[in-house]
């Protein structure tokens, strides 16, 4: 089944229809809905590749850490570790600058930059682990991957931490990495069968 459209989506799509078409606001809602529309589609893309992991998932969760919601593209449940899965549509040359935490896209002789998308999973992980905390679940270590889920993008990397660059994935990658990734983790069992079904019926 795929992945349903936010209700933002929705309302924007309603809203596109009916503005007309000289109206001042009407490209910028355009745009809005572009950059929408991409994540949900990288999103889309990302659900069809994860169908062949091993473990249980959920795609767009929305939690709250006792202090504010957050939200995850996926999250992949195991027995011994999570793994925090944020997915970029982005197309066009992706440059990763670990040294100065940043992200610059050139497309079309345009150059835009982006927040580091580690900046925001080192995020997620801490209010996960708050969440996980404050919901009583045992603390168990949480990974995180950045997925680029547009096959025209290319990748490239600045900077010494060769850590980071092995957690940057073509959404291709995502089976086959992933897999090995899980089958290699050296840590023990934390969550039950239990644990792992109460999380999904949260959700």
């Amino acid at each position: 089944m795929s992945r349903e459209k936010s209700l933002e989506i929705l309302k924007l799509e309603s809203l596109l229809h009916r503005i007309p078409i000289p109206h001042p606001l009407r490209e910028e809602i355009a745009n809005h809905l572009g950059r929408l529309s991409a994540g949900h589609f990288g999103e889309s893309t990302a659900d069809h590749y994860m169908k062949y992991l091993p473990g249980k998932s959920l795609q767009d969760i929305r939690l709250h850490d006792g202090v504010r919601p957050f939200q995850i593209d996926a999250l992949l449940l195991f027995e011994k570790c999570l793994v925090i899965l944020e997915v970029k549509n982005y197309k066009g040359e992706l440059q990763f600058d670990f040294d100065h935490r940043k992200l610059t896209r050139a497309i079309e002789e345009k150059s835009e930059i982006f927040q580091d998308p580690f900046v925001q999973v080192e995020l997620q992980k801490f209010q996960l682990q708050r969440w996980i905390e404050r919901s009583g679940f045992p603390s168990i270590p949480i990974h995180s991957f950045i997925v680029i889920a547009n096959p025209n993008a290319f990748l490239t990397f600045q900077g010494q931490d060769r850590n980071k660059r092995k957690r940057v994935l073509l959404v291709k990658q995502l089976p086959t990495h992933l897999t090995a990734f899980i089958e290699g983790f050296k840590g023990e069992s934390v969550w039950t069968d239990d644990d792992l079904n109460e999380i999904l019926r949260k959700d």
